[in-house]
């Protein structure tokens, strides 16, 4: 028989395993997979993104997500040190206009035709 006191600290470890088990998740995540902001700023990099119809608003947006991650130093965790920045904030900042104007002109929408009667084998 379990007696309600029994049962308490039962349910009560049961809860702190699963709340470690998560937190060990949830940092294992974050630590191996890019964060959904960077991810989503990624999409600069694929002419479709420059078709919707926000893509000023958007492209600020994404590149100022961009040089946070990227334009600055980072500490190297628990082993100490640092690594410099992957971006050059002040270089950005002078092709950013250059970047954004290239990457418009040129996200031209290619349509192929479909042919049904020639199927790959």
């Amino acid at each position: 028989m379990v007696n309600k006191e029994d049962w308490a600290q039962a349910i009560d470890y049961v809860k702190k395993q699963c709340t470690k088990a998560a937190t060990g998740l949830i940092y294992e995540f974050e630590r191996r997979f890019l964060a959904q902001e960077l991810s989503n700023a990624g999409g600069i990099i694929y002419l479709q993104y420059w078709l919707i119809l926000e893509v000023e608003t958007t492209f600020l947006g994404h590149m100022a997500i961009s040089q946070t991650y990227f334009g600055y130093r980072k500490a190297l965790g628990k082993h100490g040190g640092f690594m410099g920045p992957l971006l050059d904030l002040i270089l950005l900042d002078k092709q950013f206009s250059f970047l954004n104007l290239t990457l418009q002109n040129n996200c031209q929408v290619v349509m192929l035709p479909f042919h049904d009667s020639n199927p790959i084998t």
